[in-house]
């Protein structure tokens, strides 16, 4: 089990110190922690612990998390089936991880309603006035 955690430990090592690159960084660690517990690769398989690293990651506006949790909500994986989630997580990851989140997406809204899209739409709003640090440029909120 060492051995398998090594990568993550050679990683905390070169973090940097201070500011938004350490912040980038730790959302880096907690995706890949993430990663880990939702595969059981060198952990066993936590699907609860997974959905709450990928969930830090997210917060700190690291796209990758948001496109797993935007996954986890679309197939009801350690979590309820919520499309409006899904929908939410993904047009944050389209931000960064573009092409990926927005064909998720696209296959997401094929199962709303649009009201339920009027809600997911409503919900990206509230996260980035929330979370006004996240620099990266939004698309239109369709």
């Amino acid at each position: 089990m060492i051995k398998s955690l090594a990568p993550l430990l050679a990683l905390l090592m070169i973090m940097p110190s201070s500011g938004d690159e350490l912040s980038a960084s730790y959302a880096e660690v907690q995706y890949l922690q993430g990663v880990m517990y939702d595969t059981g690769k060198g952990v066993p398989q936590d699907s609860q612990e997974a959905l709450r690293l990928y969930t830090l990651a997210a917060e700190r506006d690291y796209g990758a998390a948001q496109i797993m949790l935007g996954v986890m909500y679309a197939e009801g994986s350690g979590v309820s089936l919520d499309y409006v989630m899904a929908y939410m997580w993904f047009s944050l990851a389209a931000r960064q991880v573009a092409e990926d989140a927005k064909r998720y997406r696209a296959k997401v809204v094929r199962s709303m309603t649009s009201e339920q899209i009027a809600q997911a739409q409503q919900l990206v709003r509230e996260w980035l006035v929330e979370h006004p640090r996240s620099s990266a440029p939004i698309e239109k909120i369709r």
